[in-house]
């Protein structure tokens, strides 16, 4: 381990391949400072550990002062583990987001997360890139199809889109809210072809920004329909395995298992994960090679 205490040192460092590093003397928001001239020296994706959310909200707002380069948050759940509550469609989102911007952004940014945060486990990267959809105006897509698509990806149809994770048709007109966008995307359809793709306010209905494609991604990690999740009636069978391992009461589990053969998602799913895919992944799993 090496002992630093100016920023150029850090950089030598990073540049000799040094992988352990204490920097001490660092008050208020000279650890911004000090993260914005290391995005510059190394152009490599930094990865940011702190204390709590609260912590990394406050860091994301003094690295607004010193650069330009993208700052990406990752929240832990909002809820205790195992209770019968999910965490806000919000946090969810943002998890989601943050995860797909980590493993495919062209240029590098500031990963913030807590520890917290890096204590549950994920959706495998490759399943993730696999459910993203790339919409692109001018492409033919049967609307009928696209609705389908969204129900698998964990969306909810609504009247009006005002939520991400939303969805909603009127005529030829689909609108999505996606995790990776602060408003929701509107789809017009002549036939079967995209004639335009934008962003719109919810409220006022006016479009925000003329799109050429968008890359539309899951609502849910906890997807019936993944590409490496387990057969229904597998899933059931590795839900009773688990409850028998964990000493559950039938009278516990039969709600759940009901939901479960429902293929619903209900209040605290997110918990149950593992059931959903084969393997898990660490959120590291997802960082570039060379992030520091």
């Amino acid at each position: 381990m090496t002992d630093v205490t100016n920023i150029e040192a850090i950089g030598h460092a990073l540049r000799q391949g040094e992988r352990s590093l204490t920097v001490t003397g660092l008050r208020g928001s000279s650890s911004a400072m000090v993260l914005a001239r290391l995005a510059a020296e190394t152009r490599r994706t930094l990865f940011c550990v702190v204390a709590n959310d609260q912590s990394g909200a406050s860091l994301e707002q003094d690295l607004a002062l010193f650069t330009d380069t993208a700052v990406q948050l990752y929240p832990a759940y909002d809820i205790p583990p195992y209770t019968p509550l999910s965490p806000d469609r919000n946090t969810i989102a943002n998890r989601l987001a943050a995860l797909y911007a980590l493993f495919t952004a062209e240029t590098p940014r500031i990963f913030i997360t807590s520890a917290e945060a890096l204590l549950y486990r994920v959706m495998p990267r490759q399943t993730l890139a696999h459910l993203a959809e790339l919409l692109i105006r001018g492409e033919e897509i049967e609307p009928a199809n696209l609705t389908g698509r969204l129900v698998r990806l964990g969306y909810e149809p609504a009247a009006m889109v005002q939520s991400v994770g939303d969805f909603s048709v009127r005529g030829g007109i689909v609108d999505i809210f996606s995790p990776g966008f602060e408003a929701p995307l509107r789809l017009d359809f002549f036939g079967d072809t995209v004639e335009s793709l934008r962003l719109f306010d919810p409220i006022s209905q006016r479009s925000i920004q003329e799109l050429d494609e968008a890359i539309l991604l899951p609502a849910h990690e906890c997807l019936y329909s993944a590409t490496d999740s387990p057969m229904a009636a597998e899933l059931l069978d590795r839900f009773d395995r688990c409850g028998a391992e964990l000493g559950w009461k039938h009278e516990n589990t039969g709600r759940l298992e009901e939901q479960l053969r429902g293929r619903h998602h209900f209040p605290g799913i997110e918990f149950f994960l593992p059931l959903f895919h084969r393997s898990l992944a660490s959120t590291l799993d997802y960082a570039p090679r060379d992030a520091v």
